[in-house]
């Protein structure tokens, strides 16, 4: 398995090839109220949300 975090804009490509076969799948959060970043294999959203109101967050997910 293959990641290729873009740091810049928060899209996470991950990539699994075994001989022929390949799989992989592109994360690329569109907007939300909080900046992506990559961490440990996973893209993270530090959130702070103030009691009675709401976050918000859109990806898109490309096979």
């Amino acid at each position: 398995m293959k990641q290729k975090p873009d740091g810049k804009n928060g899209v996470l490509t991950t990539e699994y090839r075994n001989g022929s076969f390949f799989r992989g799948i592109v994360i690329e959060p569109v907007s939300g109220t909080s900046e992506p970043r990559y961490a440990n294999g996973r893209l993270m959203f530090d959130v702070a949300i103030a009691p009675g109101k709401h976050g918000t967050l859109v990806s898109t997910l490309q096979p």
